[in-house]
């Protein structure tokens, strides 16, 4: 595979350097960059790339906080024209770049709020990202009034997406099974139970844990380190149920 680097320089909308490489589709892939230039590309005038955007979503908590990913998307909402242009070439600008770049910026935020709502449960978050919508507003009512509703229905009934999965029920011909005294020394109640009924309640227990269980938990394996501990609450609770179970 080969790569390649974009210069800046080439570019007066670019900072930083971004790092491809191509693929058999027809956009290449990204391989890394500055913050900056993962940013411009995510909301890239001349190119809509859906699988980077779900990447950069799922990945954006290993580099980056919410509150600074919001607070790149409102630089690149209100990212300026270079100087020294005619009326009529600022026009074409505002046209063919600005506009474009302006519904890249809504689009990753309504991707952010259907994929990554955890985020918003933090009402100083919302609050922030409720004044970018009304700067949206102005320029931009329609996308707007979608985003706003679509953050309140979040909040209410919570985030769109695939429907959620089946909570695990105990079979009809399924027998519960009941609790026993912790200082019981009789085994025989708990070996007469089949073996595949104990399975049944067992996953039917870790489901509860298991089923809020986020995508990105999964990156980089965060419930290793303490620094990053916090990302991955789910998978933390359900790894530390697994360790102190005393299975017989």
């Amino acid at each position: 595979a080969q790569s390649q680097h974009s210069n800046p320089k080439s570019n007066p909308f670019q900072d930083g350097y971004l790092t491809l490489r191509r693929s058999a589709g027809d956009l290449p892939l990204v391989r890394g960059g500055t913050i900056a230039q993962l940013m411009n590309r995510l909301t890239y005038h001349k190119v809509v790339d859906p699988e980077y955007t779900d990447d950069f979503l799922l990945t954006f908590h290993a580099f980056t906080t919410p509150i600074k990913l919001l607070s790149s998307l409102v630089a690149r909402y209100n990212v300026k024209a270079p100087d020294g242009l005619s009326t009529d070439e600022q026009s074409q600008v505002y046209a063919d770049v600005m506009i474009p770049i302006r519904l890249r910026v809504a689009n990753v935020l309504r991707c952010w709020i259907n994929r990554q709502f955890d985020d918003f449960k933090d009402q100083e978050f919302c609050n922030r990202v409720e004044s970018f919508l009304e700067m949206i507003s102005k320029s931009l009512p329609a996308c707007a009034k979608q985003l706003k509703l679509q953050l309140k229905r979040n909040q209410l009934h919570g985030p769109e997406g695939p429907k959620p999965r089946p909570s695990a029920r105990v079979s009809s011909g399924s027998t519960v099974i009941k609790s026993f005294p912790a200082d019981s020394t009789d085994s025989a109640p708990i070996l007469a139970i089949d073996p595949n009924e104990v399975a049944k309640q067992l996953t039917s227990i870790e489901w509860d844990t298991f089923k809020n269980i986020q995508p990105r938990e999964c990156v980089g394996l965060p419930w290793n380190y303490s620094e990053t501990v916090h990302l991955a609450p789910n998978m933390l609770g359900l790894t530390n149920r697994t360790k102190n179970a005393l299975w017989l």
